[in-house]
């Protein structure tokens, strides 16, 4: 985890909340950016406190190659 790239596509959703549904301005004024720290604490913590994920490989050159 997390999976790359490639794959994100068939794995990623967004729900979006409020009164408008977001337009094509509305994605390229506020592009989606990954924070590198983010992610790899939150799966360090998942594998640290939730017996689910005990034994994953963190691939942290997954996480490097995200936006």
């Amino acid at each position: 985890l997390p999976p790359p790239r490639s794959e994100l596509d068939e794995v990623l959703a967004f729900i979006y909340t409020g009164p408008t549904q977001p337009t094509e301005n509305d994605f390229k004024r506020t592009p989606l950016l990954v924070s590198h720290k983010r992610v790899s604490a939150a799966l360090e913590w998942l594998k640290l406190n939730h017996e689910g994920y005990f034994d994953i490989d963190i691939s942290y050159d997954n996480i490097k190659s995200y936006p």
